[in-house]
């Protein structure tokens, strides 16, 4: 009722405008006609009254507002005017067309607000369906935007803006490679006329990645012309992780059985295998394809295969972990398993057999071998002639000690815990306790030296004592084991040894005491001697060049009387020679070493300089190395080096180019100096003989010389506590070594 009320008062209101405009036109034309003549053109005004009323009201208000308009056109201002409505016919087509375009205005209003009402309609339920649309792609589980034709992003819903972590806002405009990865945007490449699904990785706004499945479909108008893409992304990043995860977790249970040291199985429930590790593979030398889908009749003779089917059959049976012990026939023979079968539940409800297996050869071998050395160890015991003896970790006898008992006559009860040590001699107690005590602390090896009471003799003998800790993992004493050996007999033996020690050591002492005096009486006899010949030989020398300078001018004496004193001469002052080399032999067996810091290099130039003359403009090529420092008597090196330097000269005197090498090595305790040349050189054979005192292995005629320079060379070098030796060939060169102890430079100083 009220809905058919308001529609009255609408239909009143619209034919009310139509009468109100059509009044209000009839008053402008009258009021205005005065003025603009207005009267010559009445449809004009009356017109815009139609228009109005049609367009507002419609097709009734139209038509009342033309027929009005007309009626009063007529009456008022077409001739003749007022009062009259008969026309003539210019004015009735005039007012005929205004009526028909009354009419079709009217007409024409009513289809276009039929039309509007009807795209209004329209209008809403558009704007209906794209709410609703919006609504739905907004709040879609997928992410949804659109790329245009350069790559930007013009649309994003809601859920791809959360997907990556931006707003809308933040998204829209960007270009897609944005939010790509570098492999991403090489897969993307949308075209025109093709529906594609690629796997792509995004980038969130946090940084993380988001793993996706991207389907994409061209957006096309309807001439075909390509303006973008519509992409629909779905989250597959936690699928990605899973698959990730399944496939790592895959690969640490494979790589964990295929490095395992036991071989592992699974069997159906026919005893058919779905899968073998590696180690099976490798123990078997039988590749992975060759198990599968076979049963170990197929595999292994006929009693192993049954006896590993019974083993297989009774776990399934029982439904629980069985361990088994299993024998297979390997190439290098026979090998002991350990099994360890359980039953696992299939998908499918089936049930299969797992096992994992452990090669145990080696393990039985060493038991086997641990078992044969036990019994070898208890023989060898039982067969030594020492008293072998077990304790716990405090030294307590816990177990009876059949070898302690035949030796001390205790019996166990007496032995038992610490009554073993009543069988030790009262005054060596307190040192076996302190001994053993330090043991325990310190979980040493134990050894001493005591008595203990014998029951076959009825005495106390000696013995030695030795025990070792055996130690539990975690480091303490599980047990100390030990032996105790009768060493009676040997101390009576070392005593007496002692004794006829103590003897020697006397008579040496006394027989060095008469050397040394002997030694002293001869080198003072030497050197007196030595001193006592100089005597006469300086007179011989001097009355034999006094009477050759008297008979030298009157040949008084032939030829032969004059050589003969030559001879004499020579043969004076060659012994003079040898007696000086004589004392300088004695003084270096009684002279004080004086030590000091020697530079030896200088030391080597200073008797290159002091040979200069025995040179005599001789081709010598000298090869003098850089050489060390050394510790010792200054006067005594410099003869040393003038002695073996001056044999080297002397020796290479035949050679027309005389090659001389002075070199040294070294080592934690001495120095070694060498002097080589490329002389005459001697035969080994005699090398016994070379540092010898008047020992020569050539002539006088050949080489002179006294034959005591390398005697006086050994001497020195001894005293300074060295070597000496040498090595050569016959003329082939000849190498004299000595060495000298490294000293400590305050060492050197003080002696």
């Amino acid at each position: 009722e009220r809905l058919m009320l308001n529609l009255t008062r609408f239909q009143i209101q619209r034919y009310s405008v139509a009468v109100v405009a059509v009044v209000l036109a009839l008053l402008l034309m009258l009021l205005l006609d005065p003025w603009l003549a207005i009267a010559k053109t009445p449809f004009l005004l009356f017109f815009g009254a139609v228009m109005v009323s049609a367009w507002y009201g419609g097709l009734g208000p139209g038509l009342l507002a033309t027929f009005l308009s007309a009626l009063l056109s007529a009456y008022f201002f077409l001739s003749p005017i007022y009062y009259s409505l008969d026309l003539d016919l210019s004015n009735s087509v005039r007012l005929l067309l205004f009526v028909l375009q009354g009419i079709l205005f009217s007409v024409l209003c009513k289809e276009l607000q039929t039309t509007n009402r009807r795209l209004a309609a329209n209008l809403m339920k558009l704007k209906t369906s794209e709410e609703r649309y919006r609504r739905l792609v907004d709040t879609a589980n997928e992410g949804i935007w659109t790329i245009n034709a350069e790559g930007r992003i013009d649309y994003v819903n809601r859920r791809m803006a959360e997907m990556l972590g931006y707003s809308v806002e933040e998204i829209l405009d960007r270009h897609i490679f944005e939010f790509m990865d570098e492999v991403s945007r090489s897969l993307w490449q949308p075209k025109q006329d093709v529906i594609a699904q690629n796997d792509l990785r995004f980038r969130r706004k946090d940084g993380t990645n988001l793993e996706a499945i991207v389907s994409t479909n061209p957006i096309l108008t309807e001439k075909g012309k390509f303006l973008g893409t519509l992409a629909t992304i779905a989250d597959v990043t936690k699928r990605k992780q899973a698959e990730e995860a399944l496939r790592e977790s895959q690969q640490l249970f494979e790589s964990f059985m295929s490095n395992s040291p036991t071989t592992a199985y699974i069997k159906d429930e026919q005893g058919r295998y779905i899968y073998v590790n590696r180690r099976i593979e490798h123990l078997f030398n039988r590749k992975r394809a060759d198990w599968i889908g076979k049963t170990d009749f197929d595999l292994f003779p006929v009693e192993t295969a049954k006896q590993r089917r019974d083993n297989d059959l009774a776990v399934l049976a029982a439904d629980k972990t069985v361990e088994v012990q299993e024998t297979l026939l390997h190439d290098d023979g026979e090998h002991d398993w350990m099994s360890l079968k359980f039953p696992v539940e299939h998908t499918s409800g089936g049930k299969l057999l797992a096992g994992m297996s452990l090669d145990i050869t080696s393990s039985k071998r060493a038991e086997t071998a641990l078992r044969q050395s036990e019994e070898r160890y208890r023989t060898l015991v039982a067969a030594l002639t020492s008293v072998v003896w077990t304790t716990d970790a405090e030294g307590a006898f816990v177990t009876p000690q059949p070898s302690w008992s035949a030796y001390t006559g205790q019996s166990w009860p007496e032995q038992a815990g610490w009554g073993w040590a009543e069988a030790l001699h009262p005054d060596d107690r307190e040192q076996v306790n302190e001994a053993w005590t330090r043991s325990l602390l310190h979980r040493t090896i134990y050894e001493l030296e005591a008595r203990i009471w014998h029951a076959k003799s009825g005495k106390y003998r000696y013995y030695l004592s030795r025990a070792v800790p055996l130690l539990n993992p975690d480091g303490t004493v599980r047990e100390w084991v030990g032996t105790i050996t009768d060493i009676d007999d040997r101390k009576q033996a070392e005593s007496e040894i002692k004794q006829i020690t103590e003897t020697l050591e006397l008579r040496v002492q006394e027989r060095t005491a008469q050397l040394e005096a002997a030694n002293k009486e001869l080198e003072s006899f030497s050197y007196s001697v030595s001193h006592d010949l100089r005597a006469p030989l300086r007179h011989i020398s001097g009355f034999v060049d006094l009477l050759q300078k008297r008979v030298g001018s009157t040949k008084a004496l032939d030829e032969t009387s004059h050589r003969y004193l030559k001879t004499i001469a020579e043969t004076a002052k060659k012994a003079g020679i040898l007696i000086d080399d004589l004392l300088a032999f004695s003084r270096m067996g009684r002279a004080e070493i004086r030590y000091s810091t020697i530079n030896t290099e200088q030391l080597v130039r200073e008797v290159q300089r002091d040979m200069e003359m025995e040179i005599n403009g001789r081709t010598i090529i000298w090869q003098v190395e850089k050489l060390p420092e050394v510790q010792g008597d200054l006067s005594m090196l410099r003869l040393v080096l003038q002695n073996l330097i001056g044999n080297a000269v002397k020796y290479t005197q035949t050679r027309p180019q005389a090659e001389i090498k002075i070199d040294s090595t070294s080592n934690e305790h001495e120095v070694v100096f060498f002097i080589c040349d490329n002389g005459v050189g001697f035969d080994m054979r005699y090398l016994h003989k070379l540092f010898g005192v008047f020992q020569r292995l050539h002539s006088v005629e050949q080489f002179e010389g006294t034959g005591i320079g390398l005697a006086n060379v050994r001497r020195i070098i001894h005293r300074h506590g060295g070597r000496t030796w040498a090595e050569g060939a016959v003329e082939e060169g000849a190498t004299f070594y000595f060495s000298l102890p490294k000293l400590p430079d305050k060492e050197a100083q003080w002696n």
